[in-house]
């Protein structure tokens, strides 16, 4: 892992709930305030490596079980804009 998905990785673990929220409207992308609380509570108890597809989409069904298959859709394009920089 390099500098740039070291810290990718470790902002993604730190965002707050309104973090989620703002990012995703900035991107066009529909999450609540409840769903950016379970979101953020998801991130910050995993240790993911987002720049790994096996380690991502595992997150990714987690987040469909406490969310819906939708919101994980959702949080994979927030994913999609970081790991494709």
């Amino acid at each position: 892992m390099n500098l740039y998905q070291s810290f990718v990785n470790q902002r993604l673990r730190t965002l707050t709930p309104n973090e989620i929220v703002e990012l995703a409207r900035n991107n066009g992308i529909s999450i609540n305030q409840n769903e950016a609380v379970l979101i953020s509570q998801k991130l910050q108890s995993s240790h993911v490596n987002v720049f790994n597809d096996t380690e991502r989409f595992a997150l990714l069904k987690e987040v469909a079980q406490i969310t819906s298959p939708h919101i994980a859709n959702e949080v994979e394009k927030l994913f999609q804009y970081f790991v494709s920089k």
